[in-house]
């Protein structure tokens, strides 16, 4: 639903007709639409907090996050607020870096730094691979620590389909 309240204000086309209301944006009434847009033009987004972002969205963000946008890129693109994007990436860092003694023996096994594997951890992608790789070769007990860890705290989504696809 939101991608085309994005794409109607981002348009500039009319306030669509009441027939076009009811197939393309409901529930959403005029009024809403109309909030919306006079919410982008003053603020340049539509989702000014955490707690009225869709699930959705929130999976967006961390997707954009980990392909190396920059938070105001993603504000620009998702139109949300940039204090709530930033909120997002910082709470996922955040959680990464709570589970120092992972990094810390992640670290020793593989000769990167800690920040470094927070950053390899965010994008979750194919260096992520190649270092449990590298740490299932060294030391299988880091290894499974480390997979369980990002399992379990759901945060990397390639060590979840992983594990699906040996399951």
């Amino acid at each position: 639903m939101k991608q085309q309240v994005v794409g109607w204000i981002l348009s500039n086309k009319a306030m669509p007709s009441k027939m076009q209301l009811n197939k393309t944006f409901k529930p959403l009434t005029a009024n809403d639409l109309k909030e919306f847009k006079d919410c982008y033009e003053q603020k340049g987004a539509i989702t000014l907090s955490a707690d009225r972002m869709l699930a959705e969205e929130r999976e967006k963000v961390l997707e954009l996050a980990s392909s190396s946008y920059t938070v105001s890129e993603i504000s620009k693109q998702l139109l949300i607020s940039l204090d709530v994007v930033q909120d997002i990436v910082n709470a996922r860092i955040a959680g990464i870096r709570k589970h120092q003694g992972m990094l810390q023996a992640l670290s020793e096994v593989t000769g990167h730094s800690e920040d470094e594997l927070v950053n390899i951890i965010m994008a979750d992608g194919e260096q992520l691979t190649e270092v449990l790789v590298i740490a299932y070769k060294l030391n299988t007990d880091v290894y499974t620590q480390t997979v369980g860890t990002l399992v379990s705290e759901d945060l990397s989504q390639v060590c979840k389909d992983t594990l699906m696809e040996k399951i």
